[in-house]
């Protein structure tokens, strides 16, 4: 008895591991069978969703269409050329270039005040620049 016990053993062993050499494993196949109802819930589902989204569109388009004004009350591309200004060109740009740069030239070299009331002065850079580089020699702050 202990005899046909091992045998089954090593059988049911022997089938648990890989087939032995020579031998092709037993073919298996996926089922044949659909989910019907998955597929029905989700065929309902886009459904419902693409009905959703058309109704919110027509919504949309209505109110869109009911804020706008009408065809007749929009003005032609000639009457919207008549109303809009000429651009603003510069009549000397070379000119104006060199009055800005001699505009900033002026304050980065030239004193004045930025606000009287709290005292707060402008100096020119290089007086800056020398009164910043003798402040770190010193090592007053």
């Amino acid at each position: 008895m202990a005899e046909a016990n091992n045998a089954k053993a090593s059988e049911a062993a022997g089938s648990a591991t890989a087939p032995a050499a020579g031998s092709t494993p037993a073919a298996r196949h996926e089922p044949v069978e659909v989910n019907s109802r998955a597929l029905s819930i989700a065929v309902l589902a886009v459904v419902a969703i693409l009905i959703a989204a058309a109704a919110v569109a027509y919504a949309l388009v209505r109110h869109i269409g009911d804020s706008q004004p009408s065809w007749s009350d929009r003005a032609t591309v000639s009457q919207l050329r008549r109303s809009f200004p000429e651009p603003l060109l510069e009549p000397a740009p070379a000119a104006d270039i060199a009055a800005f740069k001699a505009e900033k030239q002026s304050l980065l070299n030239g004193y004045g005040w930025i606000d009287r009331g709290k005292g707060i002065v402008r100096i020119p850079i290089e007086r800056a620049i020398e009164l910043t580089a003798n402040q770190g020699r010193s090592g007053e702050r």
